[in-house]
């Protein structure tokens, strides 16, 4: 057995002869994703609990979440309820009282297994009820008095592990007997264990299951911790090297200096500048430029991607802006049509909205490559659309967008030429976030508003002040200007107690009776939506009442009041964007956050962020810290960093370490054929884990 790799190794080929033992592998396979010894290794404990000692039974309080006793199982029998369903009753005591154990499943399986006089550990939740406290399905660990654990595991889903009778002491007895026959191989070089002070991989993974003590269990977190993101950072490292193909030289700066002197409409900033050169220092390399360029709400980056659309066409190339909304798609073309006018450039629009005779004429021209730029939806990626010299590939919102749909965008260059490709995003990313899911692309940040913006007034509101704000609102429309108001429900809901759309727009009318309103929400077709939204940007409505399909790609200088009802409904990040409508000229804007009177303690941390912080980058780490990666990402992203033990919020300096380390080795060993790296060279190769690193993007 021991010449099996361990990687390979599936728990239910080594314990397929033993039937009480192959139900709970298999459980743990299909519901846990815990296929292999490496698997099981790295089934880490979500939390601990640490205690001097065990309580005695009559000092637990009622409800006190998760506790640990030890005792002895006095008594055990089957009994029935009122209602003649059986059930399995324990009377689980210590020197200061007793505590009834029940289990409704597996009832005869833990009448066999569980002796009267036996000693052992439960953990669980107690109950009481009627002056009697229980824990209902309570995991068991066997052992005796003088060998108790000082720190005990808790391992992720419960629910899952109780249903199938997985108790903590089973994964750490199989864990130990696991060892003897599949070694734990050392995976990082001595030299990066040894210059960050790392606990060997061995020691780790044991005090990961069995802590010795607190600061053991603190130094096997730390090096794991490190282990996991030096080999997705490696893998990131190395991804981005494999994307530096050849690429033309782009080095020309006629038409971008003509612009920047003669026709640039306002003033950029220094971070705009700053972009702007990181992004022609890339596209005059000689290889493909792999950039991310994101920027806080209405922070300008569309001209710092119209100035590498100008190094493009200098070079006889063209480009392609895909958007991913036809609304978002038609507000870029617009910005790009009045800056491309005057250096007599040819832009196009393509959407699903687009004529067919219309159509025709645009794909005849950019095949020919009459069209300098052509900008459009998911259109952009068909087959019939052919460009003549693809130089350059821009894709906004990109996170809208699947692998696939952003590989067939810039491999439209017939002649087979790797396009530059930048990639923009107004959610703005934290930097640890952005260097782990986005650490194959070149970040090009812009920090800073442009001048003249003044900051959004942010205030918190609960319902009875509806009318107070709907003054607000109609003070502004009186002064000429227009508002949004955002629900999060279109119509109403049996299991959400939310403000929703439909509601409130009788509300509205009732209170704004000659106002004329635009309503948009994701029910609604494309053409009708599409429509609602145009009037509200050429002011022919005064107040738009939307759900969150307005939160990405509507750009109206003269809305300056939004209100968002239900706003503990949402995150920070959406809240930023939604925000963000407004404020975008040098009129004074306010946002309004309506919530309930009942608010969560986290929800209330979110309002108070939001009145406070400005800064989208800073709302975002914020938001990281609160919701994690995962959810921060949305549901797309969710699982692609496939983190077990590391915490990309709270471990920063890790992430820094790792990344350091991993650099290093990229500079001076790329191939990995040096003897000091064969660990990780070894490790890339067998260890399964690895592949699934590859969707990575």
């Amino acid at each position: 057995m021991a010449n099996v790799s361990y990687q390979d190794a599936k728990l239910t080929t080594i314990f397929n002869k033993n039937t009480r033992e192959i139900k709970k592998v298999e459980a743990l396979a299909k519901h846990l994703q815990v296929i292999t010894v490496t698997d099981l290794w790295t089934f880490y404990p979500s939390r601990y609990i640490q205690q001097s000692h065990y309580p005695n039974i009559q000092s637990i309080e009622k409800n006190p979440g998760v506790v640990i006793i030890y005792g002895c199982l006095s008594k055990l029998q089957v009994k029935l309820t009122k209602t003649n369903k059986k059930y399995l009753q324990g009377i689980f005591q210590d020197q200061t009282g007793y505590i009834q154990l029940i289990w409704f499943k597996k009832i005869q399986w833990f009448y066999q297994y569980l002796k009267a006089g036996s000693y052992f550990s439960i953990t669980g939740h107690v109950q009481e009820k009627n002056g009697i406290r229980s824990i209902i399905h309570p995991s068991i660990t066997f052992a005796k008095p003088n060998i108790i654990q000082n720190i005990s595991p808790i391992y992720p889903q419960q629910d899952i592990l109780k249903k199938y009778t997985i108790h903590t002491s089973w994964i750490q007895q199989k864990i130990i007997h696991l060892r003897h026959f599949y070694p734990v191989i050392e995976n990082l070089p001595h030299y990066i264990l040894k210059q960050y002070h790392l606990m060997d991989r061995p020691t780790a993974l044991h005090n990961i299951h069995h802590p010795k003590n607190k600061d053991a269990l603190s130094q096997a977190r730390t090096r794991l911790k490190f282990e996991e993101l030096f080999y997705l950072q490696l893998h990131m490292l190395m991804r981005k090297r494999r994307k530096k193909k050849p690429a033309p030289i782009f080095s020309n700066t006629y038409l971008l200096k003509k612009f920047y002197t003669t026709h640039l409409p306002f003033t950029l900033t220094h971070a705009q500048k700053k972009g702007i050169k990181s992004i022609y220092q890339k596209m005059k390399s000689g290889y493909q430029m792999h950039a991310l360029l994101q920027g806080d709400v209405g922070s300008g980056k569309t001209i710092v991607a119209f100035f590498a659309m100008l190094i493009t066409i200098d070079h006889r190339k063209q480009i392609a802006f895909m958007a991913p909304t036809t609304l978002l798609a038609e507000q870029h073309y617009q910005s790009i049509v009045a800056y491309a006018q005057p250096l007599n450039l040819t832009t196009a629009l393509l959407t699903g909205n687009t004529p067919t005779k219309q159509r025709k004429i645009i794909l005849e021209q950019l095949s020919s490559g009459a069209i300098d730029i052509l900008i459009g939806t998911h259109a952009l990626i068909e087959t019939k659309v052919r460009f003549k010299h693809l130089g350059l590939a821009i894709i906004d919102e990109q996170h809208r967008f699947g692998v696939q749909q952003r590989g067939d965008l810039w491999h439209k260059d017939p002649q087979k030429l790797s396009p530059h490709v930048l990639i923009m995003s107004a959610t703005p990313i934290p930097r640890t976030l952005a260097m782990t899911l986005y650490g194959d692309l070149d970040l090009v940040t812009i920090h800073d508003l442009p001048l003249g913006r003044i900051p959004i007034t942010t205030h918190h509101f609960y319902e009875n002040q509806r009318l107070n704000v709907f003054q607000k609102i109609q003070t502004q429309i009186d002064k000429g200007h227009q508002a949004y108001i955002i629900y999060p429900l279109i119509e109403a809901s049996d299991t959400l107690q939310y403000k929703h759309l439909h509601e409130g727009v009788e509300a509205i009318q009732h209170f704004f009776k000659k106002i004329p309103l635009s309503i948009v929400h994701g029910k609604m077709n494309e053409k009708d939506k599409t429509q609602e939204m145009q009037k509200f940007s050429q002011g022919k409505t005064k107040i738009m009442v939307a759900t969150t399909v307005i939160e990405v790609g509507i750009h109206v200088a003269n809305a300056t009041i939004i209100l968002i009802e239900n706003a503990e409904r949402f995150g920070l990040a959406q809240l930023h964007q939604l925000r963000g409508r407004v404020g975008r000229s040098q009129h004074p804007s306010t946002c309004y956050l309506m919530t309930n009177y009942k608010l969560s303690q986290e929800s209330k941390a979110r309002m108070d962020i939001m009145v406070k912080t400005h800064n989208g980058f800073d709302i975002a780490q914020e938001d990281l810290k609160i919701r994690g990666a995962g959810d921060l990402m949305g549901a797309q992203q969710s699982g692609t960093l496939h983190l077990k033990i590391a915490n990309i919020s709270t471990d920063e300096h890790i992430i820094l370490q790792s990344r350091k380390a991993v650099q290093k080795i990229i500079e001076e060993d790329i191939g990995l054929v040096k003897t000091l790296h064969q660990s990780i060279q070894k490790y890339i190769t067998q260890c399964h884990a690895y592949n699934h690193w590859a969707n990575i993007g």
